[in-house]
């Protein structure tokens, strides 16, 4: 059977091919060696920094959009939620976005289940996977293991997911 989604996008038969020494392309054609330095492992990082920069607009765009004044004031014009259809946020623009200020971190706090992890701890992780995935997006090669090491951070692979864990925010109040 395929193991590709429609998208053309990783399956699970793929990551377990992959964390076996095998080497897959999101299209599931393989490359004969596993170490083949031509071999692009971006794809799998841009997949995973799309579902988190995807998951942060869906989470924050109700709660930054009525937020209050002094938290939106501390935000740029790009990073209000008016602005994302025509500039969507990237991961260094989220991490930006939940440090912007101690008004931001108590808003989200104190609106939203887990805020304060929000706030705190995910923005931190957002900026170092940035600092990985942009150089291995372009043009510097992604390792294996780094690539492996992010995906079990970031979906919860004997821990606890970044991606679930965000995904699974609510406001406090309705």
């Amino acid at each position: 059977g395929s193991r590709t989604s429609g998208s053309g996008s990783l399956t699970p038969a793929h990551w377990v091919e992959f964390e076996a020494g095998g080497s897959v392309t999101p299209s599931g054609s393989y490359l004969g060696h596993v170490d083949d330095p031509a071999f692009d492992l971006a794809p799998a990082l841009v997949e995973l920094s799309k579902a988190l920069e995807v998951t942060c607009a869906r989470v924050l765009r109700p709660v930054l959009a009525k937020g209050p004044q002094g938290v939106r004031d501390g935000l740029r014009a790009e990073d209000l939620p008016d602005a994302w259809a025509a500039h969507p946020r990237t991961l260094a623009d989220w991490a930006r976005i939940l440090g912007s200020s101690k008004a931001m971190a108590e808003y989200l706090g104190r609106t939203l289940r887990d805020g304060r992890w929000l706030a705190e701890s995910l923005g931190p992780v957002l900026a170092d996977f940035a600092r990985y995935r942009n150089p291995a997006a372009h043009e510097a090669v992604a390792g294996r293991a780094d690539v492996i090491r992010w995906r079990q951070r970031i979906l919860g692979i004997g821990c606890e997911g970044v991606l679930a864990k965000l995904a699974g925010i609510q406001p406090l109040h309705t």
